[in-house]
């Protein structure tokens, strides 16, 4: 039986992502990027990263269940190894805090026109700057969980509110940077790499329940859901 979304889950959801994308750290490497670009080219810069963010969770929300079913995946690992990929994306942000100084532009120079810092956004900014294995893995392991159309719909909801959060955190980066110090901001980026690290234990435990109680063969040597 497929257990409806609740309000606690949707919260949940909705911070992983929020953590797993952590808008203080990725200040850092957005000013670095497109810092100098004129406002108008980095307000362009903001919608298509914001709608390439949209478009990738969708896609895993509304496809990751046919996938799992075709790959003969339990749902329950997939959640653990969603609690796992939380885990590997917090703990470096919990103990070195922002994602690194701001480096050298690793582009090289052809032009400053608008075409130049849109060619921008989908690598390195979408991918990884924005998004990565972790936040599709979380995605998958909500829709394996929650596959009603209601439920879908819910979070894909919350993925467009998410999608928002990234455009915004693009629009504003450089601003913010300006009257941030580096040290608010590191401090930041710490508090979400202990958020992630905390939904990520939840999650291993939760998941290693359902795991257990879904294979028969672990009931046979006494091995019980907690």
């Amino acid at each position: 039986m497929v257990e409806p979304v609740t309000l606690r889950e949707g919260v949940v959801f909705f911070v992983s992502l929020f953590s797993l994308f952590s808008p203080p750290a990725t200040i850092g490497p957005v000013v670095a990027l497109v810092g100098s670009a004129a406002r108008a080219d980095q307000r362009r810069v903001a919608v298509v990263v914001a709608r390439n963010y949209a478009i990738i969770i969708l896609l895993s929300l509304w496809t990751g269940h046919y996938v799992l079913e075709l790959l003969g995946i339990a749902p329950a690992a997939l959640t653990v190894a969603g609690a796992l990929a939380l885990a590997h994306q917090g703990w470096p942000l919990m103990s070195l805090g922002s994602k690194g100084e701001p480096h050298e532009h690793p582009f090289p120079e052809v032009g400053h026109g608008g075409n130049y810092w849109l060619s921008l956004a989908v690598v390195p900014l979408t991918f990884p700057v924005t998004i990565g294995g972790a936040s599709v893995a979380l995605a998958l392991s909500a829709a394996a969980r929650f596959s009603s159309l209601t439920d879908l719909l819910a979070l894909s909801a919350l993925s467009l509110a998410m999608a928002m959060v990234v455009g915004v955190t693009f629009l504003l980066a450089a601003p913010v940077s300006g009257r941030l110090g580096v040290g608010a901001v590191d401090v930041l980026a710490r508090v979400s790499g202990i958020i992630l690290l905390s939904l990520a234990i939840q999650e291993a435990v939760s998941g290693l329940g359902q795991l257990i109680v879904a294979v028969p063969a672990l009931h046979s040597l006494g091995i019980r859901p907690p």
